[in-house]
């Protein structure tokens, strides 16, 4: 959920709410127990981490 809103965040070029939402996505990530949960929260929000130091450049981007 934190990586969308961050996501969101960058979308609009609002970098500093972006950071702040991952970064709680992180503390949530975190605290999640289940090992299946935490590994798939911990792996959208690596997804989302590159979104936001490379805005633009996903992998469907021909520019490579």
């Amino acid at each position: 959920m934190f990586s969308e809103i961050a996501a969101g965040h960058a979308s609009e070029g609002e970098e500093v709410a972006a950071w702040a939402a991952f970064d709680h996505g992180l503390g949530v990530a975190r605290s999640i127990n289940n090992s299946w949960g935490r590994a798939r929260a911990f792996g959208r929000l690596a997804a989302t981490l590159i979104e936001l130091v490379f805005p633009g450049d996903t992998a469907n981007t021909k520019d490579r």
